[in-house]
């Protein structure tokens, strides 16, 4: 593992680095609350992580048609405890690495296992507001 400190920029330092104005979110106000949340989520873990992708490698961009690059995953599950007794609180198992497949959503795929593990932490409320909002 490389001990690199592995910085996940902010939405709106994202959306610089991927040429995006931070303001143009999907149009959400039609749907449920509950749903939007999700949407707004999901928008906003693709654009952070593709800044971060290039952050680190400005040169990397997950090709779906080559089994052999290698392209990581946090893999949260759903833990019960005291504060949490539903299950709902979501902890990472893991950063796995994964073939082409549909596992996971193509636009969350990070470059390295560290970025993986750094996004999940850093965008943790994210991930819950996109998995666990239903």
């Amino acid at each position: 593992m490389s001990k690199t400190k592995i910085v996940i920029p902010s939405y709106e330092e994202a959306c610089a680095l991927t040429n995006r104005k931070p303001e143009d979110m999907p149009i959400v106000a039609h749907l449920p609350e509950k749903d939007q949340k999700h949407f707004i989520a999901d928008h906003k873990l693709a654009v952070i992580i593709e800044g971060t992708n290039k952050l680190i490698d400005p040169t990397w961009k997950a090709d779906f048609g080559n089994w052999d690059q290698p392209k990581w995953y946090p893999w949260p599950i759903q833990e019960k405890d005291d504060t949490q007794p539903s299950g709902f609180g979501l902890s990472l198992r893991g950063v796995g690495i994964t073939r082409t497949n549909a596992d996971v959503g193509a636009r969350f795929a990070y470059c390295s296992q560290e970025a993986g593990r750094a996004g999940f932490e850093a965008c943790r409320q994210l991930y819950i507001d996109k998995d666990l909002n239903y």
